[in-house]
């Protein structure tokens, strides 16, 4: 399997930044002068149902789905509205939201779409009196409370004081913001753990974790490269660089090498010669590779070496970017996605050689898989890997592969029955 090839077409050139929820230290002196630009495209179709095609279709990094269910999380919504349901797809349902039980309804999943400003709750319809799947409906803030049942499970209690997050864009190297400033109650605060009383992992938590990750508004002209945050405050910097396109170069090869004058052509990276837009995606390392601090490869910039381990254990990276070093050989500017290593959210650069990397995720149907992960795979009815778990596959299974689908990073097996299960390499193997 060879790495994913339309990774090319923004050069990294000068770099802007977004400071969110009011963290403006780093450009005191900020002066707007790029008033043209704007944090989201004015043609941008703000429905569910755009939402709904970008958060089941090709990654976009401007969408952020978190999983709440474990939070036992509920939403009083005020007796004079009936907010729209849509399925999966974007699509409106017939069914409306009961009226009992005090207007107060079960929800699992958050997104949030930093395009169009908007936060959409997936209600639990089991748990809720509908006889649908599990439905979408936007979040209202002024008419809608989040909560949670107290610890006797008896009564309710709901949130008073939500946090906004504020978002403005600034290039940094020109010291002037970037558009006008956006702000989203997230209908969260510090304190609220939801049911269970899980203070480890508060919806408030999740939230800024998901942040830490995700990638901000679009704007036109520029490109997402990497994020900041102080703490569990709702203040990013998020750092964005210039669009630009990639020459046309030939001698693109790669080395694992700790050299800036390598002239091998034998793992040469193909860079299309026309402009296409980037995505990130995701890579693990297939043997002993290094993380540097630049694309410039030496001792002195090397931070850290990941050993060549079995297929269950390889590292993982998210491709965030890309640059190349003084003598053209081009490198994968990326994050460590490895939870329980020491190395986990840092950033660098790794080499692009496909002996030393691969796709994480399978990219074709791979029609039969072998279950590899220790603890097995789940299936789900859908896409995004949430709620309750239909089935269970144990280490050793062998499993019928119907399709494969793309969900934002990552893609997803489905199986005959269309329910769907990783395509994690480390966790599932082609046979």
């Amino acid at each position: 399997m060879t790495v994913k090839k339309f990774l090319f077409s923004l050069l990294l050139g000068s770099t802007a930044l977004i400071s969110l929820g009011g963290s403006t230290s780093l450009v005191a002196n900020a002066t707007t002068t790029d008033s043209t630009a704007t944090t989201t495209n004015s043609t941008t179709d703000t429905s569910f149902a755009s939402t709904a095609k970008r958060l089941n279709g090709p990654y976009d990094p401007s969408v952020l789905s978190l999983d709440m269910s474990q939070n036992q999380l509920y939403v009083k919504i005020n007796d004079n509205v009936s907010p729209t349901l849509y399925d999966q797809d974007g699509q409106t349902v017939t069914e409306t939201l009961p009226t009992a039980n005090s207007r107060i309804y079960q929800f699992s999943n958050y997104i949030l779409d930093l395009n169009t400003d908007k936060i959409y709750l997936q209600e639990i319809s089991s748990a809720n009196g509908l006889s649908i799947p599990d439905s979408y409906f936007e979040f209202d803030p002024n008419t809608m409370t989040i909560g949670g049942k107290t610890d006797d499970q008896g009564t309710f209690k709901f949130i008073t004081d939500p946090v906004t997050f504020t978002f403005q864009p600034v290039n940094i190297d020109a010291q002037t913001t970037i558009g006008s400033e956006i702000s989203i109650n997230s209908g969260l605060d510090k304190n609220f753990s939801g049911s269970i009383g899980n203070t480890a992992s508060t919806p408030y938590s999740l939230l800024i974790s998901g942040l830490q990750s995700a990638v901000g508004a679009t704007i036109p002209g520029y490109s997402f490269t990497s994020p900041t945050n102080n703490n569990d405050e709702p203040s990013f910097t998020w750092y964005y660089s210039k669009d630009a396109t990639v020459p046309d170069n030939t001698n693109s090869a790669n080395s694992t090498s700790e050299t800036t004058s390598s002239s091998t052509t034998t793992s040469q990276v193909k860079v299309p010669s026309q402009s296409k837009p980037f995505s990130d995606f995701a890579v693990y390392a297939t043997k002993k590779i290094g993380l540097y601090n630049s694309p410039n490869f030496s001792k002195a910039t090397r931070k850290f070496w990941y050993a060549k381990q079995i297929r269950t254990k390889r590292p993982q990276f998210i491709v965030i970017g890309y640059a190349r070093n003084k003598a053209g050989i081009l490198r994968y500017k990326v994050r460590d996605i490895n939870r329980k290593s020491k190395t986990f959210k840092q950033r660098g650069y790794i080499t692009t050689d496909v002996a030393d990397v691969s796709n994480n995720y399978y990219l074709k149907n791979p029609k039969t898989v072998l279950v590899i992960g220790t603890k097995g795979v789940n299936a789900y009815t859908h896409i995004n890997l949430t709620g309750k778990a239909r089935r269970h596959f144990k280490h050793g299974s062998i499993l019928k592969v119907k399709a494969l689908k793309t969900y934002h990073l990552t893609t997803r097996l489905v199986l005959n029955n269309g329910q769907y299960v990783t395509a994690n390499k480390t966790l599932v193997q082609k046979k």
